[in-house]
């Protein structure tokens, strides 16, 4: 099970949640910020292909900006994705 980054058309990046069932592996498309969302909470790694690696740029030539708190990033995650949508892709998973 994984999250990828797939495409880039008129600015909008496009993502899939590649979730392995037994049948085979479901591609569900997926808003990036989504995606993201629930592979960071479930632990699930996040790959960039396709159109979507274009539009990567050297890590030198962006400004840093400070690192959010912990607490922030959680509040964070909480306000974009409920736990009813957690427990339905954790069972989806079938880690429960």
């Amino acid at each position: 099970t994984r999250v990828v980054i797939n495409d880039l058309l008129d600015s909008t990046f496009y993502a899939t949640i590649d979730v392995d069932t037994p049948v085979g592996t479901r591609h569900i498309d997926a808003r990036p910020s989504d995606a993201i969302a629930l592979a960071v909470r479930a632990k699930c790694p996040i790959f960039v292909d396709g159109g979507a690696e274009n539009a990567l740029v050297d890590a030198e030539a962006i400004q840093a900006t400070p690192e959010p708190s912990p607490e922030t990033t959680e509040i964070a995650l909480e306000e974009n994705v409920n736990d009813d949508e957690i427990d339905r892709f954790r069972r989806l998973l079938g880690e429960e």
